[in-house]
C-alpha cells in the first residue's frame, strides 16, 4: 500500500526595505484647491531552497533561486472644486520604475552536488499611470462619481522563484521572466446618505494586459513541459514521451489578457440605538479575451466567483457592548477555467465586543458557527488541490489602545 511521507521541505527567507515621503499643500488659487507630491522606493529580496526528499528522508536533489525586486515611484495629484457647479475633480499621475534580478538559480543533485545554473536575464519596466476622478454633488444627500485610471501590478517573488510539487498533488512551476501586468479601467457610481445610513452602488470595467496567471500544460505539449520541468529541477517532473502524459503541471505566464467587469453594492442602516443592519453584494465577470495558452476565452476564469454577498445584524444591549451575527455567501466557481467546480456555500459567524474603557476592549468571535464542511474557491489545476474551508474557530482576546 502507498505510504505517505514528506516529499520536500522549503526555506523561503525574505527581507524588505522601503521609504516614502509626501507633501500636501492647500493652494486655493488658479482653480487648484490642493496639490500633492510624493516619492517612494522599496526593495524586496528573497530566496527559495527546495530539498526534495526520498521516503527515507534523504535529500535526492536541491533547487535554489535567489533574487530581488526594486520599486521606485513619483506621484503628482491636483484637486479642484468648481464654484459654478457642485463638481470636484482629481487628476493624478504616477511614474513607476520596476526591475527584477535573479542572479542565482540552479538545480543540483543529492545534498547540492553538481549544480546546473540557469541564466536568467534581468527584467525591468517603467510606466506612466494617469488617473482622473469626478465627483458631482447632486444635493446634500446624493453624489454621482466616476473615474478612469491606469496602473500596473508586479509579479510576486513566490511566482518568480518558487517551484514546487510532486507526482501526486501536481507541479507548480515558477517563471523568473515574468513582467508586471498593466490595468486600464473606468468606473461609475452613486452614493446616497440619509440621517441613519447610506447606500453605495458602483459599476466597473477593467482590462488587464500581460496578466499573470497559471495555466495547465496539456499532454499535447509534453515536450514543453519536459523543458520547464528540467529548468525547475523538480524530482519526478519529467516524461520520456507524450504517452506518459502531463495532467498535473502548471506554469506562470504573462501570455494572456483579461477583462473584469461587474457591480458592487454596500448598505448600512442604523435602525435605532440598539439595532444596526449591514449588507453587501458583488457580481464579477472575469474572462480571458486573449491567450497563447490552451485555456478557453470568454469563460469565467478559475478562482473568481461571480456572486458574493454578506449580511450582518448588530445588537447593542448597552452602548458599550455589541453582538453581531454575520452571513457570508460565495456563489459557484471553478478552480481551473471551466473545470474543477467549486459549489456555492454560506457561512455564519458571530462576534461580540465590550468596550471596558475608551482605551480597552474585550472581544470574542466564532467563524463558521455551525461547523459547515465545504471547499472554498482558489486557483488550481489538479483535483488534489481542493481547499477545505475554515472549520469552526473560536477567538477570544483583549485590545488596548495607548
Amino acid at each position: 500500500p502507498y505510504k505517505p511521507y514528506i516529499n520536500a521541505n522549503y526555506t523561503d527567507p525574505y527581507t524588505t526595505l522601503g521609504a516614502s515621503a509626501q507633501y500636501t499643500h492647500d493652494l486655493k488659487a488658479a482653480g487648484i484647491d490642493q496639490y500633492i507630491l510624493g516619492v517612494d522606493a522599496r526593495n524586496i529580496s528573497a530566496s527559495n531552497q527546495t530539498n526534495n526528499l526520498a521516503p527515507s528522508s534523504a535529500v535526492t536533489s536541491v533547487n535554489y533561486a535567489q533574487g530581488q525586486q526594486n520599486f521606485y515611484g513619483l506621484l503628482g495629484q491636483l484637486k479642484s472644486k468648481s464654484n459654478a457647479i457642485p463638481l470636484e475633480a482629481t487628476l493624478g499621475a504616477r511614474v513607476d520604475a520596476w526591475n527584477s534580478q535573479t542572479p542565482t538559480s540552479y538545480n543540483a543533485g543529492a545534498n547540492g552536488s553538481n549544480p546546473v545554473y540557469q541564466g536568467v536575464p534581468n527584467q525591468s519596466k517603467t510606466q506612466l499611470s494617469p488617473t482622473l476622478g469626478l465627483l458631482y454633488k447632486a444635493n446634500k444627500n446624493w453624489d454621482l462619481r466616476s473615474a478612469a485610471y491606469q496602473a500596473f501590478h508586479a509579479p510576486s517573488m513566490n511566482n518568480t522563484l518558487r517551484s514546487y510539487g510532486n507526482s501526486v498533488s501536481g507541479y507548480s512551476l515558477a517563471n523568473p521572466n515574468l513582467t508586471p501586468e498593466t490595468m486600464t479601467g473606468y468606473e461609475v457610481g452613486t452614493d446616497y446618505r440619509w440621517k441613519s445610513g447610506f447606500a453605495q452602488l458602483t459599476a466597473f470595467n477593467n482590462y488587464i494586459q500581460n496578466a499573470i496567471a497559471s495555466y495547465k500544460i496539456t499532454t499535447a505539449n509534453w515536450a514543453t513541459a519536459n523543458s520547464l520541468c528540467s529548468s525547475a529541477g523538480l524530482s519526478g517532473c519529467s516524461a520520456t514521451s507524450s504517452t506518459s502524459g502531463y495532467t498535473n503541471v502548471s506554469y506562470y505566464t504573462n501570455q494572456q489578457n483579461l477583462q473584469s467587469r461587474g457591480i458592487e453594492l454596500q448598505y448600512h442602516h442604523d435602525v435605532n440605538a440598539q439595532w444596526v443592519l449591514d449588507g453587501g453584494y458583488s457580481y464579477t465577470r472575469t474572462v480571458l479575451t486573449w491567450t497563447a495558452t490552451t485555456d478557453p476565452i470568454n469563460t469565467q476564469i478559475g478562482g473568481v466567483p461571480m456572486n458574493m454577498a454578506n449580511a450582518a445584524i448588530t445588537y447593542y444591549p448597552v452602548p458599550q457592548a455589541s453582538l453581531t451575527t454575520t452571513v457570508r455567501y460565495v456563489g459557484n466557481s471553478w478552480m481551473a477555467t471551466g473545470t474543477l467546480p467549486v459549489p456555492a456555500y454560506a457561512v455564519i459567524g458571530l462576534k461580540a465586543n465590550y468596550q471596558v474603557t475608551p482605551q480597552a476592549a474585550l472581544f470574542a468571535s466564532v467563524v463558521n458557527l455551525l461547523n459547515r464542511q465545504y471547499v472554498t474557491f482558489n486557483i488550481a489545476s489538479q483535483a488534489t488541490a481542493y481547499q477545505a474551508g475554515m472549520p469552526q474557530t473560536f477567538t477570544v482576546g483583549a485590545r488596548l489602545t495607548f
